[in-house]
């Protein structure tokens, strides 16, 4: 035996078994049943198997009852959820962030100057490694010591010849 040639009467078969089909859809698959011998067939088959395996006992009643009232959110709630204030929020972290990481940088730029001070070449004055260690009796005779000095540099010796600007800036 061959099954039935009419596709669209054999896709309503399951509708027509749990009763979701309209009124006048049902009424042309009821009748298509009780002439082609296939579908009365398949809907058989859909049946037994449909009594074969329990289905669960489902109160939408009940369930709807055990939900909560729906509740509108509160000002605050709807404000707090807002797609305008959560990008605010995001601008303000990453400012905050950007304001921290450039004042650690400072600080980190400040202790790395003293820490990676070069040491003085053989023909440099070299103080000391660290001014701070020193008394005021040492810096002020260190002061004294250094007016003593009498050297001269390479840029003492060449001469720069620097134009005047007026007043008008030319």
């Amino acid at each position: 035996m061959r099954d039935c040639p009419n596709a669209a009467m054999r896709d309503r078969l399951p509708d027509l078994l749990h009763g979701r089909a309209t009124d006048p859809a049902l009424a042309e698959a009821r009748t298509h049943v009780a002439r082609c011998e296939a579908c009365a067939r398949e809907l058989a088959l859909l049946r037994d198997v449909r009594a074969a395996s329990p289905s669960p006992g489902v109160n939408a009643a009940r369930i709807v009852a055990a939900l909560p009232a729906y509740r509108r959110p509160s000002r605050w709630t709807r404000i707090s959820r807002s797609p305008q204030l959560r990008v605010a929020a995001a601008v303000l972290v990453v400012a905050g962030g950007i304001a921290i990481g450039y004042d650690r940088d400072d600080r980190i730029a400040g202790d790395t100057v003293v820490a990676l001070a070069p040491t003085p070449r053989p023909e440099e004055l070299a103080i000391g490694e660290n001014l701070s260690d020193l008394s005021d009796s040492d810096l002020r005779g260190l002061a004294r010591e250094i007016a003593e000095i009498e050297a001269v540099t390479s840029a003492e010796t060449d001469v720069v010849d620097v134009p005047s600007v007026g007043q008008g800036g030319a």
